[in-house]
């Protein structure tokens, strides 16, 4: 996950600069060609697109880290955050 937020706050300074003076609605027009989808990297949502044309950085918080039960008896870390989960139920 902080490798993801420095991906993350890295793309939103390429797209401030590569895209400055623009209107929102131009920005976001031109959002899709500029992200690198690498899925390896970030995995880009909706409002993760929303917030990258927004100019709005995110940071890791070690608090937000919590172990949580993938299937049956297995323990693993899960990092909770509502800008950077889409889904939270």
């Amino acid at each position: 996950m902080a490798r993801m937020t420095d991906f993350y706050n890295n793309e939103v300074t390429r797209f401030a600069e590569g895209h400055a003076g623009l209107d929102k609605k131009t920005r976001e027009a031109k959002l899709d060609e500029f992200i690198d989808a690498d899925s390896t990297r970030i995995s880009w949502t909706r409002a993760l697109k929303q917030e990258l044309v927004k100019e709005t950085g995110a940071r890791f918080e070690i608090g937000d880290l919590t172990t949580s039960l993938y299937r049956p008896f297995t323990k693993q870390w899960q990092y909770f955050n509502r800008k950077l989960n889409e889904y939270v139920f």
